[in-house]
């Protein structure tokens, strides 16, 4: 009896071990490589383009996300040197959005081929024009020409992270004070949520996880409540092993409610975890 239950568990082992190596098969065979992109200002170009320049060249407070034209998936970036750093992602075509403060928001297509890509994959600097994040400088369709449009204040569902007219409430105010819409209550989009919460608890790190020493970034999008607590948590990049911790710990962060127009709304977004070994 003894010697069928460690072989049982033996089994067990092995076949954690299998699905693991087949995963990281997979995510290599995909064929994924670094992509990093900047926001420069240039007063005296009327073109919407991308070129290469220093770091120190950029501007500064940027946040950018990038869409996959094929899949439809959203992938989240963080801050590496004012670049906005994408990680590890597939080879394909990305509609990227990037936005700051006092600046319009640039859209802009950009073809991530990791095999033509230099061992650390690419690094681009997109154009920006100074105004308000609500309006748009659409060029990923036709590069080369400039469409501009003002993007709706309120937003989809994980479309869009630019400004959406909304504002976080004060201390002094209180979610219970504010006058409620009538009907469905509406959602705007709030981008990387991470220096937004109030109270945003540390995911344990998977025994199973560290044992093959999993690594790196879990996004997880999330749906916050009028209230400012978590309703809703999916992870949707990062290693399988630390996707279900990543979830938990979302489920728990908190933020201060987030108000439109003196109303309540509930705000999408990501929130992203780094797991270092």
């Amino acid at each position: 009896m003894k010697n069928r239950s460690k072989f049982a568990t033996l089994l067990v082992v092995v076949l954690t071990m299998a699905a693991i190596l087949a995963f990281s098969r997979v995510e290599t065979n995909a064929q994924s490589c670094e992509l990093m992109v900047g926001g420069y200002f240039d007063p005296d170009s009327g073109q919407a383009t991308v070129t290469n320049m220093p770091a120190t060249e950029l501007l500064t407070e940027t946040s950018a996300y990038a869409i996959s034209k094929k899949s439809g998936q959203r992938y989240s970036s963080v801050l590496t040197n004012r670049y906005r750093n994408f990680g590890d992602i597939p080879s394909g075509n990305y509609k990227v959005y990037i936005s700051r403060p006092g600046y319009k928001t640039t859209i802009y297509s950009i073809d991530l081929d990791c095999e033509d890509a230099s061992e650390r994959g690419m690094t681009e600097s997109i154009r920006m024009w100074k105004g308000n994040s609500r309006q748009i400088v659409d060029n990923s369709d036709k590069p080369g020409s400039v469409k501009e449009m003002r993007l709706e204040r309120l937003t989809r569902l994980g479309v869009s992270d630019s400004d959406s007219g909304a504002r976080i409430a004060s201390p002094a105010e209180s979610s219970a004070a504010a006058p409620r819409s009538s009907g469905n209550p509406k959602t705007v989009s709030g981008g990387v949520l991470n220096g937004k919460a109030i109270s945003l608890p540390t995911p344990s790190y998977p025994p199973a996880a560290l044992a093959v020493r999993a690594a790196g970034s879990v996004s997880v999008q999330v749906l916050v409540g009028e209230d400012g607590n978590v309703i809703s948590a999916h992870a949707v990049s990062g290693h399988p092993l630390l996707r279900s911790a990543s979830e938990a710990a979302a489920r728990e962060a908190r933020f201060a409610p987030t108000l439109l127009d003196g109303t309540p709304v509930k705000v999408s977004g990501v929130i992203t975890y780094n797991f270092v070994p």
